[in-house]
Parts: C-alpha cells; sequence; structure tokens
C-alpha cells in the first residue's frame, strides 16, 4: 500500500485494529487487514503478533499467544509449546508398608 490506509473495499488500516501487537507496529498504517478478521477488530482485543510483514497470528481474547500455537486460559507457554499450569501438589496420605504390617493399621511415613 502506497499511502497509509489506502485500503480498498472490504479492508481496513491495520493501524484500527483492537489488537495492540497489530496497531502498534511501525509498519500498521502501511498494512490492509480484511474488515472481516473479527479477531483484529474483536472487543475485548485478542492477542496478535506480525509473523511477517502485514500477516499476522491471533489467538481470541482470553487465550495465550504461544509461538504458532493458542493455548488455553490457564496454560503456560513453555519455548513456544502450551502447557497445562502444573496443579498445586496434594499432600498424599499415610503410606501403607505391607512389610510392616507386624502390628495391625496404617502406618505413616514422612518423607
Amino acid at each position: 500500500v502506497a499511502e497509509p490506509c489506502g485500503c480498498s473495499a472490504g479492508d481496513q488500516c491495520c493501524n484500527s485494529s483492537t489488537s495492540r501487537g497489530v496497531q502498534h507496529r511501525d509498519d500498521a498504517d502501511h498494512c490492509c487487514c480484511p474488515a472481516s478478521a473479527q479477531l483484529l477488530f474483536s472487543d475485548p482485543p485478542a492477542k496478535c503478533m506480525e509473523v511477517k510483514k502485514c500477516t499476522y497470528d491471533c489467538c481470541a481474547p482470553g487465550e495465550l499467544l504461544c509461538g504458532d500455537a493458542c493455548c488455553e486460559a490457564g496454560d503456560k507457554c513453555l519455548l513456544g509449546v502450551c502447557s497445562a499450569q502444573a496443579s498445586t501438589p496434594q499432600p498424599s496420605p499415610c503410606s501403607q508398608r505391607p512389610w510392616w504390617e507386624i502390628v495391625p493399621g496404617q502406618k505413616c511415613f514422612q518423607h
């Protein structure tokens, strides 16, 4: 696009995107995005990043952009891969050690 926001019908200037990852790019006022691209103009804003000039990867609001994937809410992004957030370990119940079953009842061991 030669002039800022000289987009054709059906397109919208990318600098009007609700996504900060699109809107604040240095070249956003020279890129035209399809007006039908719901993620680029959604409210609440999507998470987007430019992968090459005027081409964006976006995830829906509430999702986490992780490399070329979208992670579900609550997941973590580790080296470009989504992984479920580790849950808090629950205390384990007493261990039963059958070889100590000389005296009846449950035996508890702490490590």
